[in-house]
């Protein structure tokens, strides 16, 4: 009969830093050029058990890619224009019901629609992109330069004053809506999601201007202020849930205070320097 000694300390040492690096090699990809994909029972971003092809806490993929020059530079094109699901319901539902896509939104409809300020700088990007293919001019400076980035830039900045320009508005809507209990956050992404659709109209109709007749829009200021008045009266009614002419009324109010307190700050600031 043959007698088995017991496994030593050291064996055991052994097998058991075997069995942690065995562990560990679950979550390492395999080298096979950079192509192969990262697996692991738990989920990669968040770390929470995986139970199928995607986390259910976060939604990433069970496999991850390695990663490459491509999707770095895809993940900078979806940043910027990220044309999915999300962003075509945005853009049809401010189209057609923007009252009640914007009432929705403000009510807790937040997953399938992209966010006011997010929305609005998509479609500032992506008109500017639009102007460059087309070659079309945004801004028309006396004296100013015609180049892509002198204009472009322009365009981007009267974009940025555009949205502050939207706060005293929304600071009028709300002073004059606080029956409807809404907060100013929330008349803001309202007069905001209408300035965005605003923008992608008025882009749309200065391209087909130029498709059609080879001349860019004529007056594009006071056609963009008529849009958006209308987004802003039409929408409003379903929005605010009021009668119509108490929207237009309201609306007109507000446009005459951003007017009054703009025409003042102007005086002071002229009054100021001399």
């Amino acid at each position: 009969m043959s007698m088995s000694c017991p496994p030593s300390e050291s064996d055991a040492s052994a097998r058991g830093s075997s069995h942690l690096e065995n562990a560990g090699a679950v979550d390492a990809p395999e080298e096979d050029g950079g192509t192969s994909t990262a697996t692991s029972d738990h989920c990669m971003n968040c770390r929470a058990p995986l139970q199928g092809a995607y986390c259910y806490r976060c939604g990433q993929s069970s496999q991850t890619q390695r990663l490459r020059f491509r999707e770095l530079a895809s993940g900078l094109v979806q940043g910027l224009f990220e044309l999915d699901s999300k962003t075509l319901q945005t853009v049809w539902h401010l189209l057609v019901r923007p009252g009640l896509m914007t009432r929705d939104y403000v009510e807790g409809a937040r997953v399938i629609y992209l966010g006011p300020l997010r929305y609005y700088m998509l479609i500032v990007a992506l008109t500017i992109g639009v102007s460059a293919v087309f070659g079309i001019h945004e801004t028309h400076v006396a004296g100013a330069k015609e180049g892509f980035w002198d204009t472009h830039f322009v365009a981007l900045q009267i974009s940025l004053v555009y949205m502050l320009i939207s706060i005293p508005i929304a600071v009028g809507q709300w002073l004059l809506h606080r029956a409807s209990r809404l907060t100013l956050a929330e008349h803001y992404a309202f007069v905001l999601y209408l300035l965005a659709q605003t923008v992608l109209v008025g882009e749309g109709a200065d391209v087909f201007m130029l498709i059609t007749t080879g001349a860019e829009l004529d007056a594009e200021g006071p056609a963009l202020l008529g849009i958006f008045t209308t987004y802003v009266i039409g929408a409003g009614r379903t929005f605010y849930r009021e009668a119509v002419w108490h929207t237009v009324w309201k609306t007109v109010v507000s446009y005459a205070g951003v007017v009054l307190i703009g025409g003042t700050g102007m005086w002071l600031y002229r009054l100021i320097m001399v």
